[in-house]
C-alpha cells in the first residue's frame, strides 16, 4: 500500500459550509492492505499503526467504531469498488478513481528507492530508471514518474509486480535473489521494519516528492455522508497536529 495521490483539483461535489451534525453511522467498514507503520496487524491479532489510529481518534468522540480489515491489495480494491464495505482506508483517485474523496488528505508518505548496499543505482529521474529492474506492487500508486511509466507499453524499464500482504520483506527476498535491482517503498515504512530488525539495512538510492493520501468511500449516499463528515475532521488544525503526534509515536 502501500500506496501515488495526486493533490484533488476537483471533487466532483460541493461541501457545505457548515459542520456536520453527527456521523451517517456508528460503524465505518474499511479495508486496506498491510502498510506498516500506517497500518499493521498487531501481536494480538488487532489493528493499529499511524493512519488507522488518527482515523479512529477522529471519529471516537462520535462513538463511531471504526473496523477495519487487511487484505491483498488488489482483493481490498474490488471489495471497496464493489460497496462491499464502506471504503479503503489509505487511497487516492490515481488508484481508486470512482471512490469519493475528502477535500483534505488523511496523511502524506514519500516513496523512495530502496536497494542492496553494494548497489550503485541512483534515482535522479525517470531517465535514471532506465535498464533498472524493479519489484512493485500490482496496482498500486506511487506517484509520478512511475505511475507514468507502468500505464505506459512498454515498459522503459523491467518491472516483477507482485501481490502479496507481506510486501516488505518479500521484495527484500527479492533483492537478495537479485531478481530486482531496487523497489520503491515509502521512506517510514522502509525505517520502521529496519528498526524492528524485520529487514537488514537498506540503501536509499533517491525519492520521489511527497504525495497526499486519502480515506476514500464507496459512492453512495452513505458515502457522501461519511465524506463530508470525515471531511470537517481533516479541516481542523488541532487534528493535523494529532497526526503529526502519531507520527512522531511509530517513527521516532
Amino acid at each position: 500500500m502501500r500506496h501515488g495521490f495526486y493533490w484533488l483539483i476537483f471533487l466532483g461535489g460541493i461541501f457545505c459550509a457548515q459542520g456536520s451534525e453527527g456521523p451517517p453511522a456508528h460503524q465505518l467498514t474499511l479495508v486496506n492492505a498491510s502498510w506498516c507503520p500506517y497500518v499493521c496487524t498487531t501481536e494480538t491479532g488487532t489493528t493499529d499503526g499511524i493512519a488507522i489510529r488518527y482515523i479512529r481518534e477522529l471519529l471516537a468522540p462520535e462513538n463511531v467504531e471504526v473496523k477495519l480489515t487487511l487484505l491483498p491489495w488488489n482483493r481490498a480494491l474490488q471489495l471497496a469498488h464493489d460497496g462491499e464495505v464502506d471504503g479503503l482506508l489509505t487511497t487516492g483517485p490515481t488508484e481508486s478513481p470512482n471512490l469519493l474523496f475528502a477535500e483534505h488528505p488523511t496523511g502524506f508518505y514519500q516513496a523512495c528507492f530502496f536497494t542492496l548496499q553494494d548497489s550503485s543505482f541512483v534515482y535522479r529521474n525517470a531517465d535514471s530508471l532506465k535498464h533498472v529492474t524493479l519489484g512493485m506492487v500490482e496496482n498500486y500508486a506511487y506517484g509520478p514518474p512511475l505511475d507514468d511509466i507502468v500505464e505506459k507499453r512498454p515498459f522503459i524499464t523491467p518491472i516483477l509486480f507482485i501481490n502479496h500482504t507481506n510486501v516488505m520483506p518479500t521484495m527484500v527476498g527479492l533483492l537478495k535473489k537479485k531478481r530486482i535491482e531496487a523497489f520503491p517503498e515509502d521512506h517510514f515504512v522502509t525505517r520502521y521494519f529496519e528498526k524492528q530488525g524485520s529487514i537488514p539495512a537498506l540503501r536509499n538510492a533517491g525519492c520521489m516528492q511527497t504525495l497526499p493520501y486519502f480515506t476514500g468511500f464507496y459512492p453512495s449516499e452513505k458515502g457522501k455522508l461519511w465524506r463530508q463528515w470525515l471531511n470537517d475532521k481533516l479541516a481542523a488544525d488541532q487534528n493535523r497536529q494529532s497526526y503529526q503526534q502519531i507520527v512522531n509515536a511509530f517513527i521516532d
